[in-house]
């Protein structure tokens, strides 16, 4: 619990006035974090809340769990929104950025924030109903 308080208390320090365009949260508070059950699910799904967590055979890394092809993704989502702010390889280990690039994600192909499309999308990238992201949106859904 102490890790997972630690980590919040970090990234929201660094997040602060960061504000995703959609209607999941609009603006990152304490509270508006610690409430987004659906991030904190993801995270405890796919690091245990490690911001160091490496999976080597998918080159994923970081508290989310990023891979390349993901990064990839957000930089073109944030290329096609004319937003400046583009990511690098390293950026996964930093859970701030981490953060931002899983909502950089949701509001642009989950503005509603449905918790299922949410961890789907995660999960399966764009092809969020590939038939394994239903076992990981289970394992999501228990921990909401």
């Amino acid at each position: 619990m102490r890790k997972l308080i630690t980590l919040l208390a970090l990234i929201l320090l660094s997040l602060k006035g960061f504000a995703p365009n959609c209607n999941m949260i609009t603006v990152l508070t304490p509270e508006s974090i610690i409430y987004d059950s659906t991030l904190l699910a993801i995270m405890k799904v796919e690091s245990n809340f490690n911001p160091n967590a490496v999976n080597y055979i998918e080159d994923a890394v970081g508290c989310l769990q990023i891979r390349p092809v993901m990064l990839r993704e957000v930089n073109r989502i944030q290329r096609e929104l004319g937003r400046i702010e583009l990511f690098n390889l390293e950026d996964r280990l930093d859970s701030t950025k981490s953060v931002k690039m899983y909502y950089i994600v949701q509001q642009y192909y989950n503005p509603t924030g449905d918790s299922k499309l949410s961890a789907r999308l995660w999960n399966g990238g764009t092809t969020k109903y590939l038939p394994q992201t239903e076992d990981y949106w289970n394992k999501v859904k228990k921990l909401i």
